[in-house]
């Protein structure tokens, strides 16, 4: 298998190379598919966004190694589904309720013919295993949304979301090697390839970007592996890939829970995801990049040694998770806040014996407390 699967990774990521070669030559000559700067975007010139085609073009070379189980006929067939209506997106900007219909189309083909549903969480409360019953169809959709989602909404910087892929993809390749699933290696596998073949013009200069079309495909492939993995397969606990998953499904809740505080449906867009704040504070892409990768790594190798753990106890690292990362962004702005309120305090002179009010050149805003500045970059930024 570790022959067949390096081959794979060699031939993806060559497939990748390929298809975005052309599509790069495509988009630039026609002037199509090409992603416009705006206040939300980072890039300053017109990027053409159709880089998911080299990523389904290298798992494409998967389909010859994986065979024709029921599985895999049915991840690759709702797999070119969601790749399709996320290139429709990339080429027409399309409303978020039709690319929902076409996740929902498609994750109802693994579910109902291939037969991959999440039925049990494992042991979360030390009580014993959770059997979802007639719930777990409908809490399958969610997941696979809900994931799908967040590798969409993570995908805002040259590298970012290639990187964190490859990074959880590595780590499901294990858990399938573990398992004996060679289907799933094989797809994880061709998925790190042309990852790998993508980053060449993604990262750093940021020549194309995977679009909806690349990410709503990587985020597919991560929830419908590990809930065929872990449901079926495995022996170790349901929670594994949320663990392995934690970043993303951070800022995803994050983000969606401030929007609707604010009256706004949980996909409207902004500003407010974590490598947004994390540039805003002054902190490079390129850091900002391998921070998060980094975080993420640990993240899976947590995952990787504590694969024999209970489901409460891998509960509990994932809440831990969740407050370390929430800590990461406060420590942050906070220390961003404080040096520049310093800064403009020592640069002030008096007048009639008192100082002029301090402000923070972040964004215009005053230096106050971090919860503070959070808030009002998210209003700024949905500002017209």
């Amino acid at each position: 298998m570790l022959a067949n699967a390096l081959g794979l990774a060699f031939i993806s990521s060559c497939l990748s190379i390929a298809a975005i070669k052309a599509v790069l030559t495509w988009c630039r000559k026609r002037q199509i598919g090409l992603d416009l700067p705006d206040r939300r975007k980072v890039h300053s010139a017109p990027v053409p966004r159709l880089g998911g085609l080299g990523i389904l073009a290298g798992l494409g070379a998967a389909v010859i190694f994986a065979g024709a189980g029921r599985e895999a006929v049915s991840f690759f067939a709702a797999a070119v589904i969601i790749f399709a209506v996320g290139l429709i997106d990339d080429l027409k900007n399309i409303n978020w309720k039709y690319k929902m219909a076409g996740t929902i189309i498609a994750t109802s083909i693994t579910v109902f013919y291939g037969g991959i549903v999440l039925d049990d969480l494992g042991d979360l409360f030390g009580t014993g295993n959770i059997r979802l019953g007639i719930l777990s169809v409908p809490f399958t959709f969610f997941c696979v949304i809900g994931v799908v989602n967040a590798l969409n909404m993570i995908d805002g910087l040259n590298g970012l979301a290639g990187g964190l892929s490859v990074i959880m993809l590595g780590a499901l390749a294990f858990f399938a090697y573990l398992s004996g699933s060679a289907a799933f290696v094989y797809v994880a596998i061709a998925l790190i390839g042309s990852l790998a073949g993508f980053l060449v013009f993604n990262y750093p200069k940021g020549s194309i970007f995977m679009g909806d079309s690349g990410s709503n495909l990587i985020g597919f492939a991560l929830a419908i592996s590990s809930i065929a993995l872990f449901s079926t397969e495995l022996p170790s606990e349901p929670m594994i890939p949320v663990v392995i998953l934690s970043l993303p499904i951070f800022d995803t809740v994050r983000v969606m829970v401030g929007r609707m505080r604010k009256g706004k449906s949980p996909f409207y867009p902004d500003k407010t995801h974590i490598h947004h704040i994390l540039t805003r504070v002054g902190v490079r892409s390129r850091k900002t990049v391998f921070v998060l990768c980094l975080l993420t790594l640990a993240f899976c190798l947590a995952a990787v040694v504590l694969r024999e753990a209970k489901g409460w106890q891998l509960l509990i690292l994932f809440i831990n998770n969740m407050v370390l990362l929430g800590i990461f962004i406060n420590f942050l702005v906070a220390r961003k806040v404080r040096g520049r309120r310093s800064a403009r305090t020592e640069e002030v002179e008096p007048q009639y014996g008192l100082l002029q009010p301090a402000e923070s050149d972040l964004g215009g805003l005053d230096a106050r407390e971090p919860i503070a500045f959070l808030r009002e970059q998210s209003e700024e930024s949905t500002r017209v």
